[in-house]
């Protein structure tokens, strides 16, 4: 007898105890709605992801918004001392007599002199501020209600 043949008629006995083994092990019993219920929570859980990069990137927005508003609001009142709005203004407290005599005049210098382009830049940050605050609350309370189900 060869060598070989030996190692071939053990892997041949092996290989039909190893088939005989694996015929008798029971497959379980899947449970029903078992891959719904996987497909839901997949479900679940890509709805998580995509909320918390909608909280990450609002919360940027916040903190960036909050960051710049401190700068723009000093600018826009060094503007408005600059240009003379602020006299102007008070003559309405000072002398209202005086303001309702020549209320055209008057009209047309506060508005000559109002800082235009600052305070609507103050204006854009401050929208930018609660509109990010408005969103984040809102994917916040989403998330709450989506990690309670």
């Amino acid at each position: 007898m060869h060598q070989s043949a030996s190692l071939f008629r053990i892997s041949s006995v092996v290989r039909k105890d190893f088939e005989q083994l694996v015929s008798k092990i029971k497959t379980p019993k899947v449970p029903d709605g078992l891959f719904e219920g996987i497909m839901v929570a997949i479900q679940k859980e890509r709805k998580l992801m995509i909320l918390r990069k909608k909280i990450a990137m609002f919360s940027v927005g916040a903190f960036v918004s909050i960051i710049a508003f401190i700068p723009v609001l000093r600018l826009v009142s060094l503007k408005i001392s600059e240009s003379g709005f602020s006299q102007y203004f008070s003559l309405i407290f000072s002398d209202f007599k005086l303001v309702l005599s020549y209320w055209q005049s008057f009209s047309a210098a506060l508005l000559e002199s109002f800082p235009i382009i600052n305070f609507t830049l103050l204006l854009a940050i401050v929208l930018m501020l609660l509109g990010s605050l408005k969103y984040l609350t809102k994917n916040l309370k989403a998330m709450t209600l989506a990690m309670r189900h």
